[in-house]
């Protein structure tokens, strides 16, 4: 069986790699092992990316047959020194081109940087994602409002209140309007829970208990953030 490890950026993975695998599984794509690994930070892509690639997996007692980097696009300087950031005020169009060049020179630069053979660099891929785990849950606004239980109604006045409203944006838009929407989270779970919002626990708690158990809302969030679907080609066969 073929296997697959994703290098997360952050300790705070485990639901999202589950929602990933969710999605898998409702594109119709074949059975694999497909495990996630933490690197701690941008900055250790550098070094743990070799060992990811020759490590055997216990299943298998064999290194992955791909290691797929996923990060956060908001911040290319950290992944590529000197990168370019993406360009202000780009749409969905541009910012699709702008990924896509910085993916290959951020391969590029790991490739380099980790002194990696031919052979290792094969089985090596990238992602970027132009959203933040923030944004899978301001993408599916209903998810929100039935989390917040007894509030919802002051929740949706919240959300529709913001500028533009998460609900009126097609799918190409949301991801130039809601790629860092911690502010709006924050405004949300004061009003949810009397407290600031947590990463790491709220974002867990909504993607394990409101998005990934409902196939409409995980449709939902893929469609809005696209890059989900860019990684799901590369786990794809």
């Amino acid at each position: 069986m073929s296997s697959i490890v994703i290098a997360y950026e952050d300790d705070y993975h485990e639901e999202l790699h589950l929602l990933v695998k969710a999605l898998r599984q409702d594109r119709g794509l074949p059975g694999m092992i497909v495990e996630g690994r933490p690197v701690r930070g941008t900055g250790n892509f550098v070094h743990e990316t070799p060992r990811l690639l020759r490590t055997p997996l216990k299943q298998t007692k064999l290194p992955p047959d791909r290691v797929v980097c996923l990060a956060d696009a908001d911040r290319p300087q950290d992944l590529v020194p000197r990168a370019p950031p993406a360009p202000a005020g780009a749409d969905s169009t541009a910012l699709d081109q702008w990924v896509r060049v910085f993916e290959a020179s951020w391969k590029d630069h790991l490739v380099r940087e980790s002194k990696l053979s031919e052979e290792a660099a094969s089985r090596l891929y990238v992602c970027c994602v132009r959203w933040s785990k923030e944004s899978l849950l301001v993408a599916c606004p209903d998810a929100l409002l039935e989390h917040a239980g007894g509030r919802r109604e002051r929740v949706r006045a919240l959300l529709d209140a913001c500028v533009p409203a998460p609900a009126t944006l097609d799918a190409a838009e949301f991801v130039v309007s809601y790629r860092k929407p911690t502010e709006c989270l924050e405004r949300v779970f004061q009003v949810i829970a009397d407290r600031h919002y947590k990463k790491g626990r709220d974002d867990e708690d909504l993607l394990r208990l409101r998005i990934k158990p409902d196939a409409a809302r995980r449709a939902e969030v893929l469609s809005r953030c696209p890059d989900l679907g860019r990684l799901l080609d590369v786990l794809g066969p």
